[in-house]
């Protein structure tokens, strides 16, 4: 089952040189080779960081590490991607293989899990100065009768309806997997009939399947992508005078058009530009526009484009578009590149010429006056014209701004922190703007973020967050209590670290989360953490927290990955282990003063590569087995010591990339199970050797591995990029552990104990629909 993709890469792509910045164009094309991109991004990332040690915000890094670290793990070991649509073509197999896979362990055919959803579902308590949110959201789409009901899309959290403007959402994604929706369109007149487009356009962290048709309303989804195939769809449109005829911009560089209801698709001419919008003309649907880093034109129904010059910007790393029905030959661009805003242009000849609106002040950035020179354009820029007055636009880059005179003069309407009241009014919208639409039968303007979805019905002047109910967070890790039921601790992609009680959310640290832990014998200390490895202590049970780590801050020299790995010593819990390039460790991390606690150095590994993984031997905490990005896994015998020493087992590995999850036996410290690429690896030799115990698990990348201590037949579970996998001493072989989960991907599994056995739950964090927990597999 080992992955290699070197078949899909025809051309050697290796000595190509690039420009500074066409990382941004590259990440999502997987005809590149993944360390090509990341070299081609370091150039500019020393560019930008010109000796700073933190890290800017608005330069688009953050975007990339989260890339990064997404596809880090799913490369082979030369860097080639997987095939186009691998995670759905191997987990088809994967079912169609074991359609009877109970019957093949038939004293284990009953309970394959009791997954419920924990959450959040309701929106979280806010314990932060900044605003919290549900998680991300790429597209709106509303019913053509009824005002009430609209459907939204997340990026890997599938597709909700609400049919009560936005007071309760049910999710529809039924026969989808990965659920990752950039686009959605309803026919007019039957509007049970409904596509979407699939992947994530914006951060390209969710596989893309082409089309896909519903004929139910949205319950039930099938394939309808002909021609087009398995990759990322950014929009999808339908001509207004024709359902039956649509246009979808796809990664390749074609706009892919259909006649006959999605049936068959048809390429348009070659435009060699990853076009993310696309738009018809409000009344000639023979004319379309379509941008990327550049804006293509069709004068034939999308059939052929052609590349528009005359006032466009070549600077633009992204530019979005609108039209309006009040004025539909006027056309607007909003161009973003590396230092925010490029301008505002506006066409009045229906695209064929453009002149500049404006060029400041910086609309994509964080500032309210636009005096930064920040951006993350390649990520969120959206633009929409006001549908009965043309004049009227909306801007969303990190803040939504507004122009009632065609973009000559731009005003901040919304903050990403939080609401201003004084001296200047802006309203609290949750960062990063993906989606601006106006509904057609109320007039209300709708936006999706980050955070989840907002409505303005006074021109976005107040906006109402509709967000809660939406269960679509991208949970990057998570924390149980082992002497609280039911309390949780989870990181998520941009919308903070959250505390769950009894399945009800508190925000309490912001920005993006990541590794979250709390003390296994005193639940008032809980950990969280932003990326490169900023951990936060709370020592009131999570109701405040402070800093206890970062580069250059209590003695630390180094910084850590964008999920920076730490861990709690099970046996001695006031001891921490931290993987920044080397191991760090505190002997007395609940020391009273957070910026008191002192960390040593106690690795001296070469190089600069950040550590991925490490785990701390229940049974012995001497043990230590570390992983680092430059494909290295380490061992120490001696971690509790004054000067540990190190062996280097990266020789005995087999060939791939480095542990992704380290998991430990926890009786035996030579006894380890590793998650590298695609497979579970056994060792019982300490690291030297190692036995692939992968079975037939799909072919799909394997996150994380959690071993249950109470079990009398060594039961595991281990999370996939599509589910949970169960497997036990009894067992030849590893079986779905899937009632009621959909097909997520899981980033992380573990386990909390109860006072009895029965009580034990299994906690699975989904990047895409939050938190989630099932009963253990009867012993």
């Amino acid at each position: 089952m080992k992955k290699s993709y070197l078949l899909i890469l025809t051309l050697c792509l290796t000595t190509l040189t690039f420009s500074q910045d066409k990382w941004q164009n590259m990440m999502y094309d997987h005809q590149y080779n993944f360390y090509d991109i990341q070299k081609d991004f370091n150039i500019y990332y020393e560019s930008v960081m010109q000796g700073q040690n933190k890290i800017p915000k608005g330069a688009g890094i953050k975007q990339f590490k989260r890339w990064e670290h997404y596809w880090g793990a799913r490369v082979d070991e030369n860097g080639n991607f997987p095939p186009a649509g691998n995670t759905l073509t191997e987990i088809k197999k994967y079912f169609r293989d074991h359609q009877n896979s109970n019957s093949l362990n038939k004293s284990y055919d009953s309970g394959t899990g009791t997954w419920e959803i924990v959450g959040p579902t309701p929106a979280p308590a806010n314990g932060t100065t900044q605003i919290n949110g549900s998680g991300r959201l790429t597209c709106i789409t509303f019913h053509p009768t009824d005002p009430n009901t609209i459907f939204v899309g997340a990026p890997s959290g599938g597709i909700w309806k609400t049919t009560d403007n936005g007071s309760t959402w049910a999710e529809f994604s039924g026969g989808l997997t990965r659920l990752g929706v950039s686009s959605i369109v309803i026919h007019p007149i039957t509007p049970n009939i409904m596509y979407i487009a699939t992947g994530d356009r914006d951060s390209y962290d969710a596989p893309g399947y082409g089309v896909w048709k519903s004929t139910d309303g949205g319950v039930t989804w099938n394939a309808h992508n002909s021609t087009m195939g398995n990759r990322t769809i950014n929009e999808l449109i339908m001509d207004p005078t024709d359902p039956d005829k649509m246009l979808a911009t796809a990664t390749n560089g074609y706009v892919y058009r259909t006649t006959n209801g999605g049936t068959t698709w048809i390429a348009s001419n070659f435009t060699g530009v990853n076009l993310r919008d696309i738009v018809y003309h409000p009344t000639n649907s023979s004319i379309v526009y379509a941008s990327g880093s550049e804006v293509h034109r069709s004068t034939d129904g999308g059939a052929t484009f052609t590349e528009i010059i005359s006032g466009v910007p070549t600077s633009a790393s992204r530019i979005a578009l609108a039209v309006s029905p009040d004025e539909p030959n006027w056309v607007y661009l909003l161009a973003g590149g590396g230092s925010g805003l490029v301008g505002v242009y506006r066409s009045t000849d229906s695209g064929v010429n453009f002149i500049t609106r404006t060029t400041t002040p910086n609309i994509m950035g964080y500032a309210t006056d636009g005096a930064d020179t920040k951006g993350q354009s390649s990520y969120d820029i959206v633009i929409a014209a006001d549908p009965n007055d043309a004049d009227i636009i909306y801007t969303g880059g990190v803040n939504l701004w507004k122009s009632v005179n065609g973009g000559t003069t731009m005003t901040c309407i919304s903050y990403w922190a939080r609401e201003i009241t004084t001296p200047s009014y802006f309203a609290g919208v949750h960062a990063d703007q993906h989606a601006l639409e106006f509904s057609p039968l109320s007039g209300a303007l709708y936006n999706g973020n980050d955070g989840g979805l907002y409505t303005s019905t006074n021109n976005g002047i107040n906006w109402s967050d509709l967000s809660s109910g939406l269960a679509i967070a991208q949970v990057y890790k998570i924390g149980v209590s082992q002497t609280t039921s039911g309390l949780v601790i989870n990181g998520y992609q941009d919308n903070g670290t959250a505390i769950s009680r009894d399945d009800s959310f508190r925000t309490e640290i912001g920005g993006d989360g990541m590794e979250c832990a709390i003390d296994p014998t005193d639940a008032n200390y809980i950990y969280g953490a932003l990326y490169y490895g900023d951990i936060r202590r709370s020592t009131d049970n999570g109701n405040s927290f402070e800093q206890i780590a970062e580069k250059d801050y209590n003695g630390i020299t180094e910084g850590g990955s964008w999920v920076t790995p730490y861990k709690l010593d099970p046996n001695t819990p006031a001891r921490m282990l931290v993987g920044y390039e080397n191991v760090w460790r505190s002997n007395d991390v609940k020391t009273t003063a957070s910026n008191a606690v002192v960390w040593t150095k106690i690795s001296t590994f070469s190089g600069t590569s950040k550590i991925r993984d490490l785990a701390i031997a229940p049974s012995n905490s001497d043990v230590v087995y570390v992983s680092r990005y430059d494909n290295k896994l380490y061992r120490s015998d001696n971690a509790t010591s004054g000067s540990p020493t190190w062996t280097d087992l990266g020789g005995s590995l087999p060939i791939g990339n480095e542990p992704e999850d380290i998991e430990i036996d926890p009786t035996d410290p030579t006894h380890l199970f590793i998650a590298l690429d695609n497979n579970i690896y056994e060792s019982i030799n300490s690291g030297v050797s190692w036995t692939n115990v992968s079975g037939t698990l799909p072919d799909i990348s394997l996150n994380t591995i959690v071993i249950d201590k109470t079990s009398s037949v060594d039961a595991m579970y281990v999370g996939m990029d599509v589910g949970v996998y169960y497997k036990d001493n009894n067992q030849a072989d590893w079986t779905l552990y899937k009632t009621n989960l959909p097909n997520l991907e899981i980033t992380e599994l573990e386990i909390q104990y109860g006072a009895e056995t029965c009580e034990n739950k299994l906690y699975a964090g989904t990047y895409g629909q939050g938190l989630w927990k099932s009963d253990l597999k009867d012993p």
